[in-house]
C-alpha cells in the first residue's frame, strides 16, 4: 500500500474486522476498486473501517470514515431496501406516505412530486430521472442533496418502471 495513502480503522475487541480490511487493502492493489469503506457488527459492537483514495489518481483525496460513496446496483438492494423493509417491519415507515411527508425538500422539483410514496421510490416507479450529473456540479454533501432533491419529474408517477439512482438515493435521505 502506497505511504501517502491513509488507512482509518476503529476497530472494537470483539469484532475482528481485521481480515475484511486486509481484503479491502487487496482490492485496491488489484485495481478492482480505489477505495472502500465498511462497517461489520452484532447488536452491541460494531467496527467500521475505510481504505484507499476516491479515484486511481495519486493526488486523490483519501476516504474518510464518514466519506459518502454512491450506492450502486447490488448494494442498493442489500442496504437500502433492507433498511427500508426493517423501518417499515418496524412500524417506523408507511410505504403508502407521500415523500414530501417525509422529506420535505422532495417537493422542489415541482407539484408532480408531491404524488410520488415511498413505495414508488422502491419500486422505481417514482418518476425521477435514471441518472443525473448533480457530481459534476456540486462541490459539498449540501449541494448534492440539494441537486439530487431539486431534480424534475421524467415521467408520471406509477406510468412506468425506470430504474432510478436518483429514486434510491432519495430514499436513502429519507431513511
Amino acid at each position: 500500500m502506497a505511504g501517502s495513502e491513509r488507512e482509518v480503522s476503529l476497530y472494537r475487541p470483539v469484532i475482528q474486522a481485521q481480515p475484511l480490511h486486509e481484503l479491502c487493502r487487496q482490492g485496491i492493489r488489484d485495481r478492482v476498486f480505489p477505495a472502500a469503506s465498511f462497517a461489520i457488527g452484532t447488536a452491541d459492537e460494531v467496527s467500521v473501517g475505510c481504505v484507499g483514495k476516491f479515484t486511481y489518481e495519486e493526488n486523490a483525496p483519501n476516504v474518510q470514515p464518514d466519506s459518502l460513496f454512491d450506492l450502486a446496483s447490488v448494494t442498493k438492494v442489500v442496504g437500502t431496501t433492507s433498511a427500508a423493509m426493517l423501518a417499515h417491519d418496524d412500524g417506523m415507515l408507511d410505504l403508502e406516505r407521500p415523500v414530501v411527508e417525509l422529506l420535505p425538500e422532495f417537493a422542489k422539483g415541482g407539484e408532480a412530486k408531491s404524488k410520488a410514496k415511498v413505495r414508488d421510490l422502491l419500486l422505481h416507479c417514482s418518476g425521477l430521472p435514471a441518472y443525473s450529473t448533480f457530481h459534476r456540479r456540486t462541490k459539498t454533501p449540501d449541494e448534492a442533496r440539494e441537486a439530487i432533491l431539486s431534480l424534475p419529474f421524467e415521467y408520471d408517477t406509477e406510468a412506468k418502471t425506470v430504474y432510478s439512482c436518483m429514486g434510491f438515493i432519495s430514499l436513502q435521505m429519507l431513511l
